[in-house]
């Protein structure tokens, strides 16, 4: 890196002369414990959080799988459900339209015969 930083500061300097070498090693000089150390602390931080980044979204991706999953399992519950509640409501409507036939049937042969022996 303090490499791109000479080549910089002493291609500004226009090449020739003391004056851009100078620059050029007071920069260097500058740069080169702290900078370079700040730098590369710096490059590795950037490299661990990116492989934290990627860690975390490999896991993301599985806990979405899981949601998915359980969603589709939840739905197919409430299908279920859903289909149990409207058989069990046919059902009871089918029983309460028998019981009601056989009681109108019973009621309609009652009246009948009380027709008849009133004639």
């Amino acid at each position: 890196m303090s490499a791109v930083l000479n080549s910089v500061v002493g291609g500004a300097g226009g090449g020739g002369g003391g004056g851009g070498t100078t620059t050029a090693e007071s920069a260097t000089g500058l740069l080169d414990p702290d900078v370079e150390t700040i730098i590369e602390e710096k490059n590795q931080l950037i490299s661990r959080q990116y492989a934290e980044i990627e860690r975390l979204q490999r896991e993301l991706r599985e806990v979405i799988g899981e949601r998915d999953a359980l969603i589709c399992e939840v739905s197919k519950f409430k299908f279920e459900r859903e289909m149990t509640d409207l058989k069990r409501l046919h059902d009871d409507r089918t029983q309460r339209g028998i019981s009601i036939s056989a009681g109108n049937k019973d009621l309609l042969v009652h009246c009948n015969k009380k027709r008849i022996d009133i004639s």
